[in-house]
């Protein structure tokens, strides 16, 4: 995709401020002064440094940190290396604050919904916590032409953007004050009868039971001795008992309520009384009327009743940018999104959902580079000097045909041609061993590791010829 947003980084090429070659501190820190070094003089010192952390502490002692600078193509070779050498990468996404916390702890992921061109069959658009037509340029068209196909597009946002004009509502909103917007829409979709129970009673836990003297889901491991903690129970009014809710299947043979109070035993015969998660929601969300929270979130209570009622009758989806992850609080701004979703039965069809701007892949925008390619292995032992590190992540080579091809790229030859600077360093400066670094299969730095050749295609090779997989 093209954007004039990335094209303008163009400028970065011959700006004033870019650096071209390493530097060195040589004065104290924040002096400003450095000298220029080559660059087999800096890949050394780098190298020497994360060969000394691996040999004082382990791999794990090196920490990989992205950035925001990274990009898709750019960031594969230094994840892929973390990889290699078993360092610790970090997730680019949460670093700069880019991790929406609430959806995963409702969905447990943090790419959910559908993508950008599903748009075109929603009725209801919000655009909450975003500005697309700035930061969203190559996919921003599908928001129009939802509108001359018919759906309504309602801007929430503190201030009226560039993307105001586009939008059928704008709904300023006081900085901060979402949740309290998105919840007292739920409060008016349960008071005004408008909730999708099918969807919630069946893709929701808002019909499991939860113990009124605990507030505890009610699980198995309460029930019967021996039993599991993640396992939970619904209220079968055929049998006026406890059913257990599978977990390899969403639904039941029969309609779970979403209200009332019951008792049962638990396993030590002791009566409790238990209710569906849904009566506890609805009760909690008496205290999120429009008139209570307009003052919070600054929306008139008649817009909070007039988007509430919207998002019920029509294909809602929810377009949300990162915005909500640089908030405090801001996981309570996104589950209260995914409660409205939930609670309208809008999730999982089409028009409907969330788009959440992250596309691919699906774990972390990054994460993927730092996977093993299918079928890799790691050595169980190695030894760094006279140490030995058991979860060493040495490059692993097999044979397929008459060709050898690397597990992932090998850094083998590069630690040899390191050790080899380093022993000539220490020879020149008067010293009389050289850096010898020793794997489990016996070679040393001394001799040379083979690098096989990768042919175009191989499982082993990063890029597009290779299939990605987690």
């Amino acid at each position: 995709m093209g954007c004039q947003k990335g094209a303008a980084w163009s400028a970065q090429i011959d700006s004033e401020d870019r650096v071209l070659h390493p530097l060195r501190r040589t004065g104290e820190r924040g002096s400003g002064q450095w000298e220029r070094i080559s660059w087999d003089e800096a890949n050394d010192i780098v190298a020497d440094a994360i060969l000394d952390a691996i040999e004082e502490s382990g791999p794990e002692a090196v920490i990989v940190d992205e950035g925001p600078e990274g990009g898709m193509l750019t960031i594969g070779g230094y994840l892929r290396f973390a990889n290699t050498i078993g360092a610790v990468s970090m997730d680019g996404n949460a670093t700069v604050n880019d991790v929406p916390a609430g959806h995963i702890l409702t969905f447990g992921s943090m790419a959910v919904g559908s993508s950008a061109e599903d748009t075109f069959n929603s009725e209801l658009v919000f655009v909450w916590h975003t500005n697309p037509a700035y930061t969203r340029i190559p996919v921003f068209h599908y928001l129009t032409e939802a509108r001359y196909h018919g759906a309504e597009i309602v801007l929430i946002a503190p201030d009226f953007s560039p993307s105001a004009p586009h939008a059928d509502y704008f709904v300023p909103v006081v900085p901060g004050g979402d949740a309290a917007l998105g919840l007292a829409m739920c409060q008016v979709i349960a008071q005004e009868g408008l909730v999708d129970e099918e969807f919630v009673r069946t893709q929701t836990d808002l019909s499991l039971l939860v113990r009124t003297d605990t507030g505890e889901l009610l699980r198995e491991s309460h029930m019967k001795t021996g039993g599991r903690d993640n396992r939970f129970f619904v209220w079968d009014p055929g049998t006026s008992s406890v059913h257990l809710a599978a977990d390899d299947r969403l639904g039941f043979d029969f309609e779970a309520p979403l209200t009332g109070c019951f008792t049962v035993e638990l396993a030590a015969g002791e009566p409790v009384e238990v209710t569906p998660a849904y009566q506890l929601l609805v009760e909690r969300l008496a205290d999120f009327t429009p008139e209570a929270a307009s003052p919070h979130c600054g929306v008139h209570p008649e817009v909070i009743r007039t988007l509430a009622r919207k998002a019920a009758t029509r294909r809602t989806k929810i377009w949300e940018g990162f915005d909500t992850a640089k908030h405090y609080h801001g996981d309570l701004m996104e589950r209260a999104m995914d409660l409205l979703l939930a609670m309208t039965g809008n999730w999982g069809r089409s028009g409907r959902g969330l788009d959440t701007l992250v596309g691919w892949p699906f774990e972390g925008a990054y994460l993927i580079e730092m996977k093993d390619p299918p079928g890799s292995r790691r050595p169980t032992s190695c030894t760094v000097g006279s140490r030995a590190s058991p979860t060493c992540s040495r490059p692993a080579s097999t044979t397929t045909g008459s060709s050898a091809i690397p597990r992932w790229p090998s850094s083998s030859s590069c630690t040899w041609r390191r050790s080899r600077r380093r022993a000539r360093r220490r020879s020149s400066s008067g010293g009389t061993t050289a850096a010898t670094r020793r794997y489990s299969n016996g070679r040393t730095g001394g001799e040379p590791a083979a690098v096989p050749r990768v042919r175009r295609g191989d499982p082993g090779r990063m890029g597009p010829a290779r299939a990605s997989g987690p």
